[in-house]
């Protein structure tokens, strides 16, 4: 039995080591299929703030990329991309929702090595209608004959002919998410620098001149906008210190993020692995007590202790090869949950290389050879004279030692893992449940298709303000969770000595947006529609008050303008409560809310407050309604409660897979602590007698078998709670929003950790207490 739960326990230990390192394995190999792959650099715009953190914006200019490519010469080429959300395509009467497109330049499928199933890379986008379906789209719109050369119309209007169909990106792409790709339709010389909506990729052969072009970013942005001489503009890029950052494509997934939440996760497997390992060191340490006898005839025999060594050696590379092989078992039982679990699929011909079979058996090797040093050492030099009279039945001081120590490990391991879990859920709990300054029950956006659509905004939002169950309706350019366009902004009382440039947040939004999304003023008062006036005033923020260093009352009357006059002077009517629009994770920005835009047609979406107890009724007669308006276009409803929930999908997924390593680091720990007990009750199975013969209770026994567990348990709780402490506190303090760590943790955790040791223990020592002293001394 105890051989079955030490080959068991090893073989979860790497089948939980080996789930989490391909997962890494995949998060890590992000687009590194790519051939160009060296040569591929992101471009993103950083700026560093008066208290030092830098803020990374992902989106570039429109001409960017020629201007560069004109400007400097180590600039090999580029690319561009836009995503495309929530986009309708159809094809006769079939017709398809996609949640994520792209449109890009040309040359997009000779830079990304997006394999193409139909077409060539260097033609399929060389027509301005022509689009590239993935072959999961294909198949929905055509589910039988080829798609190539058929004509799919996009947001029931735009006519697309179907020039290629690429196979659907691999999961570890930047562009995994791709239906489909369609080339731009602005010329690539456009002169629209105010247009940040692009992802911009430079082609640089040698690595060395990217420093040389972050360096120049000024000048060069300068000098392409023909604004050499303009000091204000030169004073805006220097005061923000704006430099251009270019991240190679391989890198590009981790420049916001950073890779230490993956060493994180491979730390938490290596635990895993060394508890199993532990275990099987402690239970093969225990179970030489067992064979001392058989290594004192062998050596009575002429057995030579480097042979004793050389077979314990192989008995614990055998006992690692077996549970390897039940490891690829285990692994594949629990692959679709695993799967499910990080949302994408963990197969093993995922790592069918031969890189990863080689270390595979290398760590299986090198977890034998860890595992079975120790114990076939402490074999070999048992003296045949000891064992033979006895001797080798005690517990040595060393080995007992040594097995006290490891158990300290592992339940420190698992005490930090348990007392973690519990904040983090505490810290995703808030997150989930937290105000965040505006309401999020019976909120729905309808999104307008196209520009036609929005130039009827009025129209529409009269029309559906007439429904019962509608309760407000706002206009706004983006829902306000996802706003992040920066405007320059500058105070206009230090209008002459350059003083305040910064980039805020600029929201444009109806003058319904107040009472829709149910945000409170803190000073003030907010648009009034029947105000002609209004159109030249703003909202801000408090955060934006402060910023310029103003109280709530203050700011109102205030005047404020866009650095580049794009739209005028602005007077603040108006100081809006903080609300969160930005992740947790990030304080809350400068706001300015404003009526105006400098493009037509502003409003992107339609924010519709809706009775909660009339809600399904309501969403039909909104429907109904506005199908009535644009017969020919889609009807795209989200909730906004949905939407916010998807923005913590990543987190949630991390904290399952973080309880589920937890959790079975716990079970291991527990696995090796029942085998471990097991020997230990079996050693005392004498002195328990004794103990009974002299009228010891079944409490005082039990007692007896528990206090060295406890006292070892303590001690690892003093070891892992002021490491866990401390790294907790510095993970919290990572969120401008956080909850306060918890210190009933601390004795919550301690307390389950005694716990589950005690009833580990209880039912060997149960077994020990209640025997018979006569049967127990009777070998005497």
């Amino acid at each position: 039995m105890h051989s079955l739960l030490n080959v068991f326990g090893l073989a979860l230990g790497l089948a939980a080591f080996m789930l989490i390192v391909l997962w890494t394995n995949h998060e890590l190999s992000y687009d590194g299929f790519h051939h160009r792959k060296g040569e591929i650099y992101r471009v993103y715009n950083k700026s560093t703030n008066e208290d030092g953190s830098t803020y990374m914006q992902q989106t570039t200019p429109a001409p960017l990329g020629l201007a560069a490519q004109n400007y400097f010469p180590q600039v090999d080429g580029f690319v561009r991309t836009e995503k495309r959300w929530d986009t309708f395509l159809s094809y006769g009467e079939t017709e398809i929702k996609t949640s994520a497109g792209l449109s890009g330049d040309r040359n997009f499928f000779e830079v990304f090595a997006l394999e193409l199933l139909e077409g060539r890379p260097s033609e399929v986008l060389n027509d301005k209608h022509s689009i590239v379906l993935s072959e999961s789209t294909a198949r929905k719109l055509f589910p039988q004959g080829s798609a190539v050369g058929k004509v799919v119309r996009m947001q029931y209007k735009e006519e697309y002919k179907v020039t290629g169909v690429m196979k659907d990106p691999p999961s570890n792409s930047t562009f995994h998410k791709a239906e489909f790709v369609y080339p731009f339709y602005k010329p690539v010389d456009s002169d629209d620098w105010n247009n940040w909506n692009y992802a911009t990729y430079f082609l640089i052969r040698n690595p060395e001149s990217v420093t040389d072009i972050e360096d120049r970013t000024i000048d060069f942005i300068l000098k392409a906008k023909h604004k050499e001489d303009d000091k204000d503009l030169r004073y805006l890029y220097e005061k923000a210190q704006y430099r251009g950052f270019l991240q190679p494509i391989e890198e590009d997934r981790f420049t916001n993020t950073g890779k230490t939440r993956l060493y994180l996760f491979l730390l938490i497997g290596l635990f895993i692995l060394i508890l199993a390992v532990i275990n099987f060191i402690n239970l093969s340490t225990a179970q030489s007590a067992l064979r001392a006898k058989e290594v004192g005839l062998r050596k009575v025999h002429g057995g030579e202790p480097k042979s004793l060594r050389r077979q314990f050696l192989a008995e614990s590379v055998l006992t690692a090869g077996l549970s390897g092989l039940l490891s690829l078992v285990f692994v594949e039982l629990a692959r679709p949950f695993f799967s499910s679990l990080v949302g994408i699929s963990i197969d093993l011909y995922i790592a069918s290389s031969a890189w990863f079979w080689m270390f595979f058996a290398a760590a299986v090797l090198m977890v034998g050879l860890v595992s079975g040093t120790y114990p076939s050492f402490y074999l070999s030099r048992l003296s045949a004279v000891h064992t033979l009279s006895g001797g080798g039945r005690g517990s040595g001081k060393g080995r007992h030692e040594l097995q006290q120590i490891l158990v300290v490990l592992q339940f420190a391991v698992a005490i930090g893992l348990m007392l973690s879990t519990a904040v983090v859920f505490s810290q995703l709990n808030y997150m989930n449940t937290v105000s965040l300054g505006y309401s999020k029950e019976n909120c729905v956006h309808v999104m307008f298709q196209n520009s036609e659509e929005r130039s009827q905004y009025e129209t529409v939002k009269a029309e559906l303000e007439k429904i019962p169950g509608v309760l407000s309706a706002a206009g706004v350019h983006a829902k306000p969770y996802t706003i992040g366009m920066s405007q320059n902004y500058k105070v206009a009382k230090d209008m002459g000595t350059n003083d305040g440039a910064f980039y805020p947040i600029c929201w444009i939004a109806d003058p319904d947006f107040l009472q829709t999304y149910d945000l409170q003023l803190a000073a003030g008062r907010s648009f009034n529609k029947k105000l002609g006036t209004d159109k030249s005033t703003c909202v801000i923020n408090e955060a934006l008050a402060r910023k310029f260093g103003w109280s709530n009352e203050e700011a109102v009357g205030q005047k404020v303008y866009r650095y580049e006059k794009y739209d005028g002077e602005f007077t603040v009517i108006g100081v809006l409560k903080d609300f969160n629009f930005a992740p947790l994770s990030q304080g809350v920005a400068p706001l300015v809310v404003t009526q105006v835009a400098q493009w037509s047609n502003a409003y992107f979406y339609l924010a519709l407050k809706i009775d909660g107890k009339r809600m399904e009724e309501t969403l039909g007669q909104v429907e109904k309604s506005w199908r009535n308006l644009f017969s020919d276009s889609a009807f795209d409803l989200t909730f906004v409660e949905e939407d916010l929930g998807k923005r913590h999908v990543y987190n949630q997924m991390l904290f399952k897979l973080f309880s589920a390593a937890s959790g079975l680091a716990v079970v291991i720990a527990l696995l090796g602590l029942f085998s471990l007990s097991a020997f230990k009750a079996q050693r005392k199975v004498k002195e328990m007698g004794v103990r009974k013969v002299y009228g010891a209770e079944l409490i005082d026994i039990l007692k007896i078998m528990t206090d060295e567990f406890t006292r070892l348990i303590l001690i690892a709780s003093v070891v892992a709670v002021p490491v866990a402490y401390k790294g907790l506190s510095l993970w919290l303090d990572s969120y401008a929003f956080h909850v306060d760590f918890n210190y009933w943790f601390i004795p919550a955790a301690i307390g389950l950790g005694l716990l589950s040791s005690w009833l580990t223990v209880l039912y060997h020592s149960m077994k020990v207490a209640r025997q018979d002293p006569v049967e127990a001394l009777r070998y005497e």
